[in-house]
């Protein structure tokens, strides 16, 4: 097992697209730093604010399916450029891995065994 650190920000959904990632207007970019501030801005998911939320974290944990969607290079080049170099969840799709830098840590294992009790089922009543 690979030991890391950083902040992490956890991101409590299923299915977070491409789309979510890196916006499709931002597509023309050709520099990874001009995808930089538009990390994650149309994620739709209470209590998150993406410009106070990016900032500083190194680690993504999300639910299952992380980059699904479109296969394109913006999305793991959003991530390195904002200093985001590990991605837990449950299952990520081949497409970002095989688009993504190696060194970029999107891990696959069962992300409970490093995370104990993170994002457990709650009752609702």
């Amino acid at each position: 097992m690979k030991n890391f650190s950083g902040k992490m920000l956890f991101l409590d959904r299923s299915d977070i697209n491409t789309d979510e990632i890196i916006p499709a207007k931002y597509l023309t970019e050709i520099s990874k730093e001009a995808l930089k501030p538009h990390l994650l801005e149309d994620l739709q998911l209470n209590g998150f604010a993406q410009a106070k939320d990016i900032k500083g974290k190194s680690v993504i944990i999300t639910r299952a399916n992380f980059g699904c969607g479109s296969s394109r290079e913006h999305a793991p080049w959003a991530l390195e450029v904002n200093g985001i170099s590990r991605k837990f969840c449950k299952d990520i799709q081949a497409e970002y891995v095989q688009l993504r830098d190696d060194g970029s840590g999107t891990a696959r294992p069962d992300y409970k065994s490093y995370f104990p009790g993170l994002f457990r089922q709650r009752d609702i009543h």
